[in-house]
Order: C-alpha cells, then sequence, then structure tokens
C-alpha cells in the first residue's frame, strides 16, 4: 500500500465515532493502516484487544464512502501523516507517557526533530511579559534552537512571531483538527509558520473543533517536543502551568522568568519558582540549559543593516540617549504611527529596547 493511500485511510477511521484514543494506538501498532480495509475482520481487531461491541462498530462503519473526501481535504491542506511506528516520528515525543498515536503534520517534519524550547504564557500579557519575552527570545532563536508553542494569543503568538520573523523555526501546536485555524486571528501566522520551514500539527482528528478538554491534551505535545519549557506571565489557573506539569512528569526542564509579587500574571512563574523552577534573568539562563555558548555581543545583536529609511533614521535618533515615542516623531519628522510599528520591528530584531511608557533606547 502506497504512503498516500495508508495516509488517507488513517484519516478516514480516525473520523469515526468509534475510534478512541486507546483504539487508535492499538491500530497503528499493531500497522493495520498498511493492510486494505478489505481485509480487516472483526475477529482480529478483538484480538488485539478492542472490545467485541467496540469492534464490531469499527467493522460496520469502516468509511469507504468518505475516502475520496478524506484524500481531497488532504491534498489540499498538504498534510503529512506520522503515526507512532513511523522511523520519522519525533523520539522525544515518542518517549512521553501516551504519546500520540497520530501527528496531522501541515509544513516541515524535518522541524520536529529539532532541539527546542517551549514557550508558554498568558493570552493577556503586560507589558512586562511582552518585553521579557521580546528580549529573552532573540538570542535562543539566533543560536538555532526551534520555538514550540500553541498558536494561542498572547505569549504563544509572540513567540511563534518572532520566531518567523528571525528567520528562525518553530512549531505550533492545535488544540483542534489540522484543518481548523484557532483562534482565527492567527490565520496569517499560520501561512507564515508554514511557509517559514515550520510546522503547524495536530492529534485530533480533521473536523475536530477547539474543544475545552483538547488544551491540557495538546499541552503534553507542547513539552514532549522540548528539552526545556520557558514560563512567561501565568495566572493562577492558566493553561501553561499544565504544560510545566507535564514538563515535569516528562523530565523536562522548567525555566521562570520572576515577575512582580503583585501582578496576577506573576502568580504562575513565581510559583513554580518555589516549586525549584530553574529562575530566568538573562539569556544566557536559557542557552546554558541547551549547553550553548555565545559571546556577549551575540546576545546583544549582530551589526543590523537597517532594512528602511524610517529605520535608518529612527536609530540615528537614538544614538545619543533614549526618546520617547513624541519625541522621536519630531526627531526624525516622522508620523507617530510610521514610528510605531518601525519600532515595533526594530524590537523584534533586537535592535531597540522598550523601557515601558513609551521610551526606546538602542539595545
Amino acid at each position: 500500500m502506497s504512503e498516500q493511500s495508508r495516509n488517507i485511510i488513517i484519516a478516514a477511521i480516525h473520523q469515526l465515532p468509534v475510534i478512541t484514543f486507546s483504539v487508535m494506538t492499538k491500530l497503528v501498532q499493531g500497522r493495520w493502516f498498511d493492510k486494505p480495509l478489505s481485509s480487516w475482520s472483526t475477529k482480529e481487531l478483538i484480538a488485539v484487544g478492542i472490545d467485541p461491541d467496540r469492534a464490531t462498530k469499527i467493522i460496520a462503519e469502516l468509511p469507504l464512502h468518505t475516502i475520496e473526501k478524506t484524500k481531497q481535504q488532504l491534498e489540499e491542506l498538504g498534510v503529512t501523516i506520522l503515526t507512532l511506528p513511523d522511523t520519522a516520528y519525533p523520539l522525544p515525543l515518542r518517549e512521553i507517557p501516551s504519546p500520540p498515536p497520530v501527528l496531522y503534520i501541515r509544513g516541515s517534519i524535518d522541524v520536529l526533530r529539532k532541539t527546542s524550547l517551549a514557550v508558554v504564557g498568558t493570552r493577556k500579557p503586560s507589558d512586562y511579559g511582552l518585553s521579557v519575552t521580546k528580549t529573552m527570545l532573540p538570542p535562543i532563536i539566533r543560536a538555532g534552537v526551534s520555538i514550540v508553542s500553541g498558536l494561542a494569543l498572547g505569549i504563544d503568538g509572540l513567540a511563534h512571531r518572532l520566531a518567523v520573523d528571525m528567520g528562525g523555526s518553530t512549531v505550533a501546536v492545535l488544540g483542534c483538527g489540522i484543518d481548523t485555524i484557532y483562534p482565527w486571528d492567527h490565520r496569517q501566522l499560520t501561512s507564515d509558520i508554514i511557509e517559514s520551514g515550520g510546522a503547524v500539527i495536530s492529534e485530533f482528528p480533521l473536523g475536530s473543533e477547539p474543544e475545552r478538554h483538547h488544551f491540557p491534551q495538546r499541552n503534553r505535545i507542547i513539552a514532549g517536543l522540548s528539552k526545556a519549557i520557558l514560563l512567561i506571565e501565568a495566572g493562577e489557573k492558566s493553561g501553561a502551568l499544565i504544560t510545566a506539569k507535564f514538563a515535569v512528569d516528562q523530565n523536562r526542564d522548567v525555566l521562570s522568568i520572576p515577575g512582580n509579587i503583585t501582578s496576577p500574571q506573576s502568580i504562575g512563574p513565581n510559583s513554580w519558582l518555589k516549586l525549584g523552577a530553574t529562575p530566568i534573568t538573562t539569556p544566557k539562563d536559557i542557552l546554558r540549559v541547551f549547553n550553548v555558548t555565545v559571546d556577549a555581543s551575540d546576545l546583544v545583536k549582530t551589526v543590523y543593516h537597517p532594512q528602511s529609511p524610517e529605520e535608518a533614521s529612527l536609530i540615528e535618533c537614538l544614538r545619543q540617549k533614549s526618546l520617547d515615542i513624541d519625541e522621536l516623531a519630531e526627531k526624525s519628522r516622522l508620523d507617530s504611527s510610521v514610528v510605531s510599528a518601525t519600532l515595533s520591528l526594530l524590537e523584534i530584531n533586537g535592535v531597540v529596547h522598550h523601557h515601558g511608557g513609551l521610551v526606546y533606547s538602542l539595545a
């Protein structure tokens, strides 16, 4: 059976309501998808540990009528499917408790085998959380470490965007089917991740909605793909803390950014510091976990060449001292909206630093 035919059968079978996580695991481990559907029998399904009633339903519901539709969906989305026995299945993920039996992938498979840092945090970060993320991640991305996160609004989305814009690699793990973009606000980010050599992945069958219980399940994959997780701002009941718990269970390092003790967004990271998470105050702290050594100059930036006249003008204005946006607009004679947008790009590239209160300096 060809790989394409096998993948179509996997995706079609997976959509059956009768197929549970444990059943799918038994099917892929028994290499049932290497066989034509016409050879499947109730007796053989029972023999591999599937209860008789469920085995009977599976045979009765074999989705012969949906094969063509499933094939069309996979081709239109450019989906690759990996199962547990496949040699290309990422080894770190294979070794976690309850690894996903099936992975649906849009984008690069190779990126799943890169050394990775999971970045998790609140959907509503403070200025501090945004600034910390923009400060910590660029040196990590430049060092060749891939960024894994959950495509959520807030810290997740910013981590993915930094990796894409800096020419690094990133993996977004979904809490819904690979054919669903969630959140919808990240449809462009999803495309950019795929086009930049990253990947968007899911363990859920085609057509799966972003159900509430899917996200804790997704979080074990975020941790499982990574060598360590970085916790940046998370409330007391944040899903990011679930990822941290999975990381401990999977013997991953938990790294935590200390936060303001009066800020609700800092309750999670500060609590994990009390539990023994590694405190992170500089990018070097993270690189040390990955056994990467770089020169101090590399942690700031390489020589940056302005990408536009606006960037060149703002860099020149900031050479002498820190300025706020209004002062920069006056000195550069640029519109405030142009100044703001240009500063954002310069900050992503590690050229300028935001001190709060809309005050900027060269990094």
